[in-house]
Order: C-alpha cells, then structure tokens, then sequence
C-alpha cells in the first residue's frame, strides 16, 4: 500500500486576541489530582477569561507559588474544547510542552525535558493511499514533518529572491496565487513539481522553476523512519 501524505501549511494564531474589556470570570482552586478543591488544599489554581464575543476562553494555570503552569484558549468550557496553541510550562519556568489544536484535534505537539531536550514530537497531516485501486483519505501523525532551514519563513525568502517575471509579462503583471505541489523525499531532495492552481502559463512555469531549485529540506519521519512526503506551497503574487 503506497502513502502519499499532504500538508496544508497554514498560519495559526498562538492565542485568541482578547479586547481591553475581557473579563476574569473566576478562579479555581484546584488539588494534585487537578480536581476542585479549596484553596487551603490546593496546589494549582486556574484563572478563566473570557472574550467579550463569550466565544473563547483564556485559561491560565499557575502554581500556587506563583509560576504559570499552562496557557491556552478554549472555544468552550462544558464540555472543554481546546482551540489553537497551548503551552505547559514546568515550575523553573522551562517549557515543557506545546500542543496546537484545530477542530478538536492535536494536530502539532512538541515536548522538552527540564534541560530543555526535544523529548517527543508528533504533527497530524493528511494521508491518501490507495486501497482497491480507490483513493482513500484519512489522517495520521507524523514524528517530524518535512523541515527547511529557517522555517517556511526561509523558503517564502528564497522564492522572492529567485522568482523573476517573464519579459512578456513586465508591463502587465498579473496578479493572484500559485500553488506548486511537490514533494520531500526520504533524502530531503525536492521532486515531484507540479502546479494544483495556475495563474499564468508563463508565471505558473517560474514558479515551478524556482521550487525545483529549492536547497535540500529535512525529510519528513514516520514511524521513526524518513518518508517521502507530499506538500504545496502558496506563491503570491
């Protein structure tokens, strides 16, 4: 059975912007269980915010020392939802965890120890593979995802630098998305270009130009083991 995994890069918020009137809406004393308690017996509290929209809620745990434990918003506190990135911290104030939510799925999580060692990762992507000649999408985590130097950050750099508009296009640049399929094989090399969405014949062929020229990435892990990975990247223009 082949796997052919895609990712949709998208840009998340890390946390819910609240306005100036947000609100606390109470505090919690909470046990080593992480049950309610009172506060003479607790060993956490747990201060609740909500937007002024009562769409979303900030969470911030603390220990009752003082040192924040966790943070992150909730689109809904009964039952508990998670929505967007949460972060866990350890009492010395080194991170220890952070897991970002969409659709109420953990689709990215990182973990460190107390010196600050990487100790787990994981990233949710889509999946299609091939079952009775049928295509079949479902999900599953990757240990590492496909990784460029710099981030994607880097990579929208490097098509800048590189892209170059036809001549014939110079007086009349058109303006609008790419979006350039391709894929990290298990060696970080860059195949499989191709356009998904087109904007201009001559466009659509820099831009594959430019991707093809791409410098090695880190390659995409499964299992504990490099995979060949199926991506696209959005080219504004």
């Amino acid at each position: 059975m082949s796997l052919n995994l895609t990712i949709r890069l998208c840009l998340f918020l890390c946390f819910t912007n609240f306005c100036s009137n947000a609100q606390t809406v109470d505090t919690i004393w909470l046990n080593s269980k992480w049950e309610k308690s009172t506060k003479a017996e607790s060993v956490y509290h747990r201060v609740i915010q909500k937007s002024s929209d009562l769409k979303s809620y900030l969470i911030s745990d603390y220990y009752n020392t003082g040192e924040i434990q966790m943070r992150g918003t909730y689109s809904s506190l009964d039952p508990e939802v998670k929505d967007g990135q949460f972060t866990w911290w350890f009492k010395n104030g080194q991170k220890r965890a952070e897991t970002l939510y969409k659709d109420r799925n953990a689709i990215k999580e990182i973990k460190w120890d107390e010196t600050g060692k990487v100790t787990f990762r994981r990233e949710l992507v889509d999946i299609t593979h091939t079952e009775d000649g049928k295509k079949v999408k479902t999900k599953a985590y990757l240990d590492v995802a496909p990784e460029f130097e710099g981030g994607m950050s880097a990579v929208n750099k490097f098509i800048d630098k590189n892209f170059r508009y036809p001549a014939q296009l110079q007086e009349n640049q058109p303006h609008g998305k790419i979006i350039v399929g391709l894929a990290i094989d298990t060696n970080g090399k860059v195949i499989n270009v191709h356009i998904e969405q087109g904007l201009d014949p001559l466009l659509d062929a820099e831009a594959m130009r430019v991707v093809k020229k791409l410098p090695d990435w880190k390659p995409g892990i499964l299992n504990g083991k490099p995979i060949t990975i199926s991506m696209t990247i959005p080219i504004n223009l």
